[in-house]
C-alpha cells in the first residue's frame, strides 16, 4: 500500500485583531505550516492598507 501524499496547509494567526493609534505597539503575524516539510513551499502574501512603511510601523522589505 502506497500512502497518499498530503498537501501542506498554511494558517495565519495574529496576536491582536486590531489596534488604535498609539495603542498596542506590535502586531505579530505567525504563519504555521502543517503537513510534509520535505519540499520547499512558497507562500505569497500581500500587505495593504493606509499605514506608511517605516513611519506607522517598522520598515519591512
Amino acid at each position: 500500500m502506497v500512502p497518499l501524499s498530503t498537501t501542506p496547509t498554511i494558517t495565519l494567526a495574529v496576536n491582536v485583531g486590531s489596534v488604535t493609534e498609539d495603542g498596542t505597539p506590535n502586531l505579530v503575524y505567525t504563519f504555521t505550516r502543517t503537513g510534509p516539510t520535505t519540499n520547499t513551499l512558497a507562500v505569497n502574501y500581500t500587505i495593504g492598507g493606509t499605514a506608511t512603511n517605516g513611519s506607522d510601523y517598522n520598515n519591512i522589505g
